[in-house]
């Protein structure tokens, strides 16, 4: 019989180590090969045609060399043995034959484990062959021998087979000091209506927020710590983001230091990653559907342009860089529209202070103050309280009718083809619409009187109103009270159309008051087709 040098391998592998940066794994053969300090790895006298050794051996006969690892292996010449030199695992290993101590290290390096694949004491290694075992892998030395025991006893007692026998630091991230918002600042796709279809065009892109409002939770940076892992090597720090950095606008509650609260009105934004409360929202795109219709109470700029159908809405300044398309606009205050407008009828834009446009096309427009044209006024329905001056490029005014309170001025008015172009100047819109109001008021007291007079002609007779308290008298006692009481109705709507004809007779005089001189000023021309006329008294007369 020859000498056969032979390694066991099993099918089944209940252990895999991870080495050193994990790169590499080593299917570790069957529990049989768990060897001691001091167990013989490699002395058999191995048959071939023996069905337990149906393996091809690595090594046949004494005179061929078999390669080890000198660290975890002792070869004793004189018997021709090889001996394990640590508690682990028997097998071969890149062609050594070597014995790996079963340790399992964690992705982040910072603990390492012993294996137990037993609980039987024979199989368990003493506390100096676990320190040995530290060195062959060159494991930092953080645990003493008595917090090894210490863990090494709790593993027994739950049968954990896992024992810690060394642990590093982690690493401390640094991070900046940052907020968590109190709102979703993402858009939404759009809006569910009443009837269950969706509105894409209230995407809710503006997150307003008003004086005071809490904006989000407040959290102190932090300049991280430096960690080390089982091997002693030193975890460099390693700085990430946790949130939005602090931006303008903003302070902490005095009360409550986590409380981040909003210095003014405005809108929040997180811009590369700092979150302001910016007084002016700046929309850098198209208004459209990838923004929806825009509401906000502060002032607004677009950069682009407004497309059909939607709407922006500004209760401070609103200026708008690209076309106004078919839209609805609303400032409170000036609103500067650079490129123009060129809108439907059926949409409306409103100014409750001076408006400035570099042309108006086929609009609805309503101006509280001033409205300057730079170049020309086609189709539209202007109002206007205060002037409309159209004269800086070719100032024409063509089609439409623009209603103005102190003066319109044009260099030119119509066209040769005679197109309707209506200028009327003198006209009090806020006036106007006061008196209107009232008018219709008075419309409705009035058709409420007639019906009630008909009521009063089918209950009783025509004859109640000529003299009610004669009549009165002469009913029986169980109709009086129901006749006093229509008659206090009929008093009182005398009541709601005496003093409602007051008011309208109040606000009517008012516009004699005014301390100039509407006038239309056409500089150069003013075709046929263009009736202009002065209205003096401040109220519209149509």
């Amino acid at each position: 019989m020859q000498d056969w040098y032979y390694i066991t391998y099993g099918e089944k592998k209940p252990f895999e180590y991870s080495l050193e940066n994990g790169k590499y794994k080593l299917s570790i053969p069957y529990p049989n090969n768990l060897k001691m300090t001091g167990d013989v790895i490699l002395a058999q006298m191995v048959d071939p045609n023996e069905p337990k050794y149906n393996k091809v051996p690595i090594v046949k006969g004494p005179s061929k060399r078999l390669d080890f690892d000198s660290a975890v292996v002792f070869r004793d010449t004189n018997r021709n043995l090889f001996m394990s030199k640590t508690f682990g695992y028997a097998g071969m290993y890149r062609g050594f034959l070597v014995v790996i101590p079963p340790v399992v290290i964690n992705e982040d390096q910072s603990e390492a484990k012993l294996y137990l694949p037993s609980f039987e004491p024979s199989k368990i290694p003493s506390i100096e062959e676990i320190f040995k075992i530290i060195t062959i892998m060159k494991i930092f030395p953080s645990l003493d021998q008595y917090q090894i025991q210490a863990n090494l006893d709790e593993s027994m007692k739950n049968n954990d087979p896992f024992v810690l026998i060394a642990k590093g630091r982690s690493m401390e991230e640094a991070y900046n000091e940052y907020i968590i918002p109190s709102f979703n600042l993402e858009k939404s796709v759009g809006k569910l209506k009443e009837d269950g279809k969706m509105d894409y065009k209230e995407r809710g892109a503006i997150k307003e927020v008003f004086e005071g409002d809490v904006v989000g939770e407040y959290f102190k940076g932090s300049q991280g710590k430096e960690g080390f892992n089982v091997f002693g090597q030193r975890i460099s720090i390693r700085h990430v983001t946790k949130g939005a950095e602090p931006g303008k606008s903003l302070y902490l509650d005095s009360e409550n230091n986590q409380m981040m609260r909003s210095l003014i009105n405005g809108f929040l934004e997180i811009n590369h990653n700092v979150l302001n409360v910016n007084e002016t929202l700046v929309i850098t795109s198209d208004v459209g559907y990838e923004t929806g219709n825009i509401e906000f109470s502060g002032n607004i700029e677009i950069k682009g342009k407004v497309c059909d159908g939607f709407s922006v809405t500004s209760f401070g300044k609103l200026t708008i860089h690209g076309i106004v398309e078919a839209a609805n606009l609303f400032s409170r205050q000036d609103m500067l529209l650079i490129s123009g407008v060129l809108s439907k009828p059926e949409y409306k834009i409103e100014c409750l202070s001076n408006l400035q446009a570099r042309y108006i096309q086929n609009a609805n427009v309503i101006v509280k103050k001033n409205l300057i044209v730079d170049d020309f006024i086609y189709d539209s329905n202007v109002r206007c309280n205060g002037n409309v001056t159209v004269t800086k490029k070719s100032g024409i005014i063509l089609g439409g009718k623009i209603t103005a309170l102190r003066r319109i001025e044009a260099n030119v008015a119509g066209n040769k083809a005679g197109i309707l172009t209506e200028l009327v100047c003198g006209v009090d819109q806020e006036l106007d619409e006061k008196i209107n109001i009232k008018r219709k008021e008075l419309l409705r007291y009035q058709e409420a009187q007639n019906m009630l007079n008909e009521k009063i002609k089918t209950s009783f007779s025509a004859n109640f109103l000529r003299n009610p308290a004669n009549f009165i008298n002469s009913l029986p006692e169980d109709k009086k009270k129901n006749a006093i009481m229509v008659l206090e109705k009929v008093k009182s709507i005398n009541n709601l159309i005496s003093n409602t004809q007051a008011a309208i007779d109040k606000l009517e005089k008012s516009g004699d008051l005014y301390d100039f001189t509407p006038e239309i000023i056409i500089y150069q021309k003013k075709y046929e087709g263009v009736k202009d006329r002065i209205v003096l008294s401040g109220k519209s007369d149509n």
